[in-house]
């Protein structure tokens, strides 16, 4: 056991500079293990953000034509005369489709869109709310009732619309 220790102190010199040598490769491996992850991670998360911004590209046509959509039956609809039962109830007809549409539309990022969203979904559940219980749009009182809920919706369709048609910065 001396003779070994013997040995390895007359060669301390050469196992420092072997072990030297052993570490600087080791954190070199290391450090380009590292810089590999973090090119990984940033090309994930670029294309994380270039699915994310086709996505909501996506959302915004379809939430586009939704609104053009709403608009045109909307647009049936007379500013100036109380609104006809049959342009309330195909709006009606569709008031489920309309919400959830406009429901999953409101995760798009932009918080001035979702403003509007908001305020178009409220004035189809205003406008479901003042006819809903008038005995099915028979009566004059429920037509009249459902003017001010569709001039609202018309106007926050046509600011929606407004909104998307801008070029958006990001």
């Amino acid at each position: 056991m001396a003779a070994w220790i013997d040995h390895l102190n007359e060669n301390s010199a050469a196992i420092q500079a072997v072990s030297t040598i052993v570490l600087v490769l080791i954190t070199g491996w290391y450090a380009k293990l590292t810089r590999d992850l973090s090119r990984t991670a940033h090309d994930q998360l670029e294309e994380s953000k270039a699915t994310r911004k086709a996505q909501e590209k996506e959302r915004s046509a379809v939430l586009k034509e939704l609104l053009l959509r709403m608009n045109e039956r909307l647009a049936q609809i007379p500013e100036d005369d109380y609104p006809k039962q049959q342009d309330i109830q195909s709006l009606l007809d569709e008031y489920d489709k309309y919400r959830l549409d406009l429901t999953r539309s409101s995760s798009l990022e932009q918080q001035e869109l979702g403003g509007h969203i908001d305020k178009i979904l409220h004035a189809l559940s205003s406008l479901k709310e003042v006819t809903r219980g008038v005995r099915a749009l028979t009566g004059d009182q429920a037509v009249a009732s459902a003017r001010l809920p569709v001039l609202t919706l018309k106007e926050c369709c046509a600011d929606a619309l407004k909104y998307l048609s801008q070029d958006q910065p990001k």
